[in-house]
């Protein structure tokens, strides 16, 4: 019988991918936020200024994809199959298992408030871990480096096998990613640019 990685994974469910894709899942978020603080801190004002840039363009491209290519989750599909379900909701899928581990239900909650239900392709999920990694790559240290780079893999693998994400989904967000950083780099990068670049930077900075 042909199955999707997803539909594998939700029949073989592992103690050890619950901990990893629960752990490292949630920090899409955080992660960026206080890379970004440790550059303004360290005085790298303008590769802060490219690093928000770059999320800024690629939640564009997600935004563009949501509205042109509506998709649901594959927990949506196991739910409820072909079915246009208006009042589905969000889920916290197979991530309710890592709540279920530590005793608060802190994916649960997070999904409650959300009202997208349609919105798995572009995955920004892997989109924002592959722009942290190239930034904190220009930076120079190897030490956060290497903790973004298990981050993405692990959020990578945690976006499909928690049921959240389709692997074209996340091949999605990493376009997005990838057009992000090529668009950053080329503005940036462009002597026009330049006389008003440095004039943003001292101002917001």
């Amino acid at each position: 019988i042909r199955m999707t990685l997803c539909e594998y994974f939700n029949n073989h469910q592992s103690l050890l991918f619950d901990v990893i894709s629960g752990a490292f899942y949630i920090t899409w978020a955080p992660f960026p936020i206080i890379f970004g603080l440790i550059l303004f801190f360290s005085k790298k004002e303008k590769l802060l200024f490219d690093f928000w840039l770059c999320f800024l363009i690629a939640n564009i491209l997600g935004f563009i994809g949501y509205i042109v290519f509506p998709a649901a989750p594959p927990w949506y599909y196991l739910e409820f199959g072909n079915q246009f379900a208006i009042d589905a909701g969000n889920s916290a899928a197979g991530l309710s298992r890592f709540d279920q581990l530590i005793g608060v239900p802190i994916y649960q909650n997070m999904y409650a408030q959300g009202t997208n239900t349609f919105g798995a392709m572009p995955s920004m999920h892997a989109a924002f871990p592959m722009i942290l990694v190239y930034y904190s790559m220009k930076f120079g240290n190897k030490y956060l480096t290497s903790l973004f780079i298990v981050s993405m893999v692990s959020i990578w693998f945690g976006a499909v096998y928690s049921n959240h994400h389709y692997v074209l989904d996340v091949l999605a967000g990493m376009l997005c990613a990838i057009l992000g950083l090529i668009i950053t780099e080329s503005i940036v990068n462009r002597k026009f640019a330049l006389q008003w670049y440095d004039k943003i930077i001292s101002y917001i900075c």
